[in-house]
């Protein structure tokens, strides 16, 4: 018996000496770190590796003190299990360090002595960085699909050496497939691409398996029926082996893109037609109006090619005088104006210029778009026609002026029949013909004023103070015919540049004629203000009013409504506010009065 004894002793002593050897290898020579817990949990030995992480005070302490406390539950359960003979691996073990959070894989194994399970062996392993690229990879792909979503862009991938490929969400959509469609479903999609496509989509397709980077577009019918146009970038990518692995195919439904296209390619060609087929001639210039597109149109009209005139200001063409006609007013953003433009050999062409400016998303100025039409002919026909109303004109005057002077001829005729006869000439009579005379005489001065206006000398001066001026000097008169004139100024000044005389003149005249209407009194209300850049001022009375068929011919030479009224005093009045610049407007009606309203630019 003793020998066999001695046996087993022998047996047992190599059994725990080897143990002994495995042991002290794991801990003294395994690269990662090691630790053995006993059954309590606690440290009972560590490597040099696990003592460099968390220090040589922990052995005798237990593992909870190195735990998360979100971990500790799922580290109960695995010791407990390992007690019970399991060995388990596990990631995601956090453990703070002063580089920051780290992360660990534990393989926990069974200590046994004797066929017992005195303690837990565990291994660890830092998968920090492997965790972190496992996150940033989880995030890229997540950041991948989101983008992929907003830009409504599809991807698929082909695995070439195994034949499996995988579907983007927004693929799916824009195939018009289901998620659960199978591999044949998504290949036999592609019947759907249009018969007069087709041909470039398989030679598109042999492309990219041909290891070449391909783009192309196709009209796919979608199941809703509807026509799509899509586009699709495809390249591949090779492996170790330097051989093709997988194909990545981003795909994009461009329908509306294409639309655009169809739409902006129709819409310019219609341009180019009508630019340069057109009789007038169209510019484009920057915010500072330096032209930098002439269509065609320009040629026949002012004799340049267009590519003389970029680079150019627009104005640089405009004759001197009509340099402020093209400019646009202030406040405005579209203008038609009258000018002369030069043309390429030295001469001047009637233009007709529309201006439209064009605003950025700033509100500033980016484009000018002018359109320039010859009205040569026009002006020539208007200018046939104003001859025949100057005619016209003169004849209603020689007309007038025959009548007019008539009257105090005759007067003057029959007294100097008289005279030759032998009748004595008594000193009434004198006063009757010197009064005739006179009357001529006025009558001669209004038409000489009419129709040649004395130089005007302007200068700035204050509307308010002249209106005021002649409202005092006709408050006598209005006086002593009943009439209340009331002046209502605007505060401050209104500045204009004026031959002063002349104005008062217009005033006086207006004044009078709204107190003669009134032959047994009334009120005449004279009022100032600004509107639009321009001096506005209103005369208005209460009285007779002017007929209708009279109102449109009214500032014309000998109208008048007046009994002993020559018809000149308007007439001029109109002709001078036209030599400022300025309009007279006229709105009457019968038995309920008349309202003058002069305007006038200011000045600044």
């Amino acid at each position: 018996m003793e020998p066999n004894s001695s046996e087993h002793n022998e047996s047992c002593d190599r059994k725990v000496a080897i143990r002994k050897w495995n042991s002290t290898s794991l801990f003294y020579h395994h690269s990662a770190p090691v630790f053995l817990l006993n059954r309590e949990g606690e440290f009972i030995q560590a490597n040099s590796k696990f003592q460099e992480i968390y220090g040589s005070r922990i052995i005798g302490g237990h593992y909870h003190k190195v735990m998360q406390k979100d971990d500790i539950l799922r580290a109960d359960e695995i010791f407990q299990r390992t007690l019970k003979g399991e060995t388990i691996t596990v990631d995601g073990i956090e453990y703070p360090c002063t580089q920051g959070m780290r992360y660990y894989q534990v393989t926990t194994m069974p200590w046994s002595e004797e066929e017992t399970v005195n303690g837990v062996f565990c291994i660890v392993q830092d998968v920090t960085e492997h965790k972190m690229a496992e996150e940033a990879l989880r995030r890229s792909e997540a950041a991948l699909r989101v983008s992929l979503h907003i830009a409504k862009l599809g991807k698929w991938e082909w695995d070439v050496h195994h034949g499996s490929i995988h579907l983007s969400d927004e693929m799916y959509v824009i195939l018009g497939l289901g998620q659960d469609s199978t591999k044949d479903e998504i290949f036999s999609c592609w019947k759907r691409v249009h018969p007069e496509d087709l041909t470039q989509f398989n030679e598109s397709v042999k492309h990219l398996l041909a290891g070449n980077a391909t783009t192309f577009r196709f009209r796919y019918l979608h199941p809703d029926r509807a026509l799509r146009h899509l586009e699709m970038v495809g390249e591949h990518l090779i492996d170790e082996r330097l051989q093709m692995s997988r194909l990545i195919v981003t795909t994009r439904d461009v329908t509306e893109t294409v639309e655009n296209e169809e739409k902006l390619r129709k819409s310019e060609e219609l341009y180019r037609l009508i630019s340069e087929n057109s009789q007038d001639f169209i510019t484009l210039g920057d915010g500072g109006g330096e032209i930098y597109y002439v269509s065609p149109g320009v040629r026949h009209l002012l004799g340049y090619e267009p590519e003389e005139m970029i680079g150019k200001q627009r104005s640089y063409y405009y004759h001197p005088d009509h340099t402020k006609d093209a400019e646009m007013p202030p406040g405005k953003d579209m203008h038609i104006a009258t000018v002369r433009c030069r043309h390429k050999h030295g001469h001047y062409v009637w233009i007709e210029l529309s201006t439209k400016l064009i605003y950025d998303e700033k509100g500033n100025v980016a484009r000018q778009l002018g359109i320039g039409r010859d009205i040569t002919d026009r002006m020539a026909a208007e200018e046939i026609v104003l001859k025949s109303e100057k005619l016209t004109l003169t004849g209603q005057l020689a007309a007038g002026i025959a009548h007019e002077i008539r009257n105090p001829l005759t007067a003057i005729k029959g007294f100097l029949q008289l005279l030759d006869g032998g009748f004595p000439l008594r000193k009434d009579h004198v006063a009757v013909m010197s009064s005739e005379l006179m009357r001529i005489e006025s009558i001669l001065n209004e038409l000489l004023l009419l129709a040649k206006p004395h130089e005007l000398k302007f200068y700035l001066r204050d509307v308010n103070q002249i209106v005021h001026q002649v409202v005092t000097l006709m408050e006598t008169e209005a006086n002593m015919k009943n009439v209340l004139l009331s002046f209502s100024p605007r505060e401050g000044n209104i500045p204009v540049a004026c031959d002063e005389n002349q104005l008062k003149q217009v005033f006086i005249n207006f004044i009078k004629n709204g107190m003669e209407s009134m032959p047994s009194g009334g009120k005449l209300y004279v009022h100032t203000e600004i509107k639009d850049q321009k001096a506005i001022i209103t005369f208005e009375d209460f009285g007779t009013g002017i007929p209708e068929d009279v109102l449109g011919r009214i500032g014309q030479p000998f109208l008048t409504t007046k009994e002993k009224g020559t018809g000149l005093g308007l007439a001029v009045s109109f002709s001078i506010i036209e030599n400022h610049n300025g309009t007279v407007m006229v709105k009457s009606e019968l038995d309920k009065g008349t309202i003058f309203t002069v305007q006038l630019p200011l000045t600044k």
